[in-house]
């Protein structure tokens, strides 16, 4: 028998946290979160998604043996950006178990009509701004970068099968070499150079003033993704929250912040691949004397990185900014020992970059299907 359970108390928390490190004990391309990083992530009080949205967590038994799991949630600021009522599901996980998954679904179906929402997406987890959301399709026999999901193959045809529809797909782009960009990165980066002189400043994240950098970064996001599908602006909590966990692992020379008479212009963030680290410590756990040996000895075994932000204030966007910082970006990563440079996420609906991307040399790594389903207007 299937009975599906609200997380309420520790135990059933542990449920819901454990859960897919059971169901991917086996699958070598699975990267094993962190166990106390998850832990954080999905207390109330110390993740800043709650400042504005809100979000129930369900387990699924069969029997009383947990074999899926799923969130429902709901985001103000989405709601208030976009002038919708869309609710979301996210963080699924599920043994190929169709009885369960229906439960499962309509559970966090249920969550958001009883809210009066007219649609639910997902996975979402919990915004875009928080892991990489999305179901994984093409590429899921590899493992994935920072960040980016590996979900099991069955899971779209699970949502198909209870009446959702195909929303977005988003593309991972790898390159190997990153020496080798085409002539025209180095020729825009000197053009840019020659033009404006002094006036153009090019520099990495100061750690020792990382605060005011986080803010520069903050406020060009905010301009230059208002206009992307998914978009939630970044709250200052958040974006704070996110430098205070990055900066653990990031490599300054693969970060950067453009300026032009004195102004912030644009801005890159890219970090070394910690998941060649938590793919290989099996359990989650920061004690493991495998891991402290492999975190201790990290720059011998990362040698990829991911460029996840990227942005450009609107009025300076024709002006090759861009081509300049991946043509750093891809000069100081091969200097810096790494081998591998991925690009992610891209909608497959925004042509431009990703024939941007194709043209630097670049191969289409993995995809993440969004999907989506109407629930009816509100009453």
């Amino acid at each position: 028998m299937i009975e599906v359970r609200a997380v309420t108390d520790r135990r059933s928390l542990g449920h819901f946290l454990d859960l897919p490190y059971r169901l991917y004990r086996d699958d070598p391309n699975w990267v094993p979160p962190l166990r106390f990083e998850r832990k954080m992530f999905f207390d109330r009080k110390k993740n800043p998604f709650f400042e504005h949205g809100e979000a129930d967590y369900f387990v699924a038994y069969r029997d009383g043996v947990p074999v899926g799991r799923i969130t429902a949630h709901i985001d103000h600021n989405y709601d208030a950006y976009h002038k919708t009522r869309h609710g979301f599901f996210g963080f699924f996980e599920c043994s190929n178990d169709p009885e369960a998954a229906r439960a499962l679904i309509e559970t966090a179906e249920n969550w958001v009509k009883a809210r009066r929402y007219e649609r639910i997406i997902g996975p979402m987890n919990f915004t875009t701004n928080h892991d990489s959301p999305g179901f994984s399709t093409f590429g899921a026999d590899q493992p994935p970068l920072l960040m980016n999901p590996h979900t099991m193959p069955y899971y779209p045809d699970l949502f198909r099968s209870a009446g959702f529809a195909d929303e977005q797909v988003l593309n991972s782009w790898i390159l190997e070499e990153p020496k080798a960009l085409p002539q025209e990165f180095r020729n825009r980066d000197e053009k840019l150079c020659t033009k404006y002189g002094d006036r153009l400043k090019v520099r990495h994240i100061d750690l020792k003033r990382l605060r005011q950098d986080v803010d520069i970064i903050l406020k060009i996001f905010n301009e230059a993704w208002c206009d992307n599908w998914g978009y939630v602006p970044m709250t200052d909590r958040e974006i704070a929250a996110m430098a205070d966990e990055l900066k653990l692992i990031v490599d300054l020379p693969l970060t950067y912040l453009v300026f032009l008479d004195d102004e912030a212009v644009a801005f890159m963030v890219a970090m070394p691949d910690i998941n060649r680290i938590l793919i290989k410590n099996r359990n989650g756990s920061i004690f493991s004397r495998h891991f402290l040996h492999l975190i201790l000895n990290k720059k011998k075994h990362i040698d990829r990185f991911r460029v996840m932000l990227l942005g450009t204030l609107k009025k300076y966007r024709l002006l090759g900014f861009d081509a300049l910082m991946y043509h750093r970006l891809f000069h100081d990563g091969y200097a810096s020992g790494y081998l591998t440079v991925e690009m992610s996420w891209i909608l497959d609906t925004n042509k431009p970059m990703n024939n941007a991307a194709a043209h630097m040399g670049a191969h289409l790594y993995q995809q993440y299907l969004i999907l989506a389903k109407p629930l009816g207007p509100t009453a």
